[in-house]
């Protein structure tokens, strides 16, 4: 019975030492195929330096994803200030929507990394951060910060105005890549050689 208890002492400890049975329980499963397209939301929230509020821009963003493409992740979203809010103040009503759009790159199994550009105008500028991201089981969350500095006369006030932002993306594959057209395109020109060979044949 002592021999039993000390050999499965031992092998808990194995177990132990090498991480294997926490590893097995706490990894998340890989995503087998991340290539598709996905839709979600995203958000922006800007925080200056002279004023105690924020503001956020939300709106909605879409991705495709292509791991055999030159450009493997493009995105496109649009999201918009609420009214009132500190940006409504500063730029006389202009919330939006602003447009914005990513091109990025696979960077692992399950991530992926880029550079959004969102224009807010010309008072704000752009917005341009390196976002990171990462690929679920048909999900593709991401998030990025950074800085604005705007002039800050161009709103009444004497100095310059830092604003911080944080933003995020939250996806999910709706569907896989649409064919390719220009295979469509090469499969219907194969077509019609095809059948004119055929029409010159009978005539012979």
């Amino acid at each position: 019975a002592d021999a039993d208890a000390d050999a499965d002492a031992d092998a808990d400890a194995d177990a132990d030492d090498t991480g294997m049975g926490d590893a097995d329980a706490d990894d998340d499963p890989e995503p087998e195929d991340i290539s598709g397209v996905y839709e979600g939301t995203f958000g922006v929230e800007l925080s200056p330096d002279i004023l105690p509020t924020t503001d956020e821009c939300s709106g909605t963003v879409t991705f495709t994803v292509d791991e055999e493409a030159e450009v493997q992740i493009v995105g496109i979203g649009v999201c918009s200030f609420p009214e009132g809010g500190l940006v409504d103040t500063l730029t006389d009503g202009e919330v939006g929507p602003y447009e914005g759009d990513t091109e990025g790159t696979i960077t692992g199994v399950n991530s992926g990394e880029g550079v959004i550009l969102i224009p807010l105008g010309e008072g704000l500028g752009d917005l341009e951060a390196a976002w990171s991201g990462e690929f679920g089981l048909d999900t593709f969350d991401g998030d990025f910060e950074g800085e604005l500095v705007v002039d800050g006369t161009d709103f009444g006030f004497p100095l310059d105005i830092t604003i911080g932002y944080e933003g995020e993306f939250e996806t999910v594959k709706i569907s896989e890549l649409p064919e390719d057209s220009e295979d469509s395109e090469d499969s219907e020109d194969t077509e019609d050689s095809e059948d004119t060979e055929d029409s010159e044949g009978d005539g012979m």
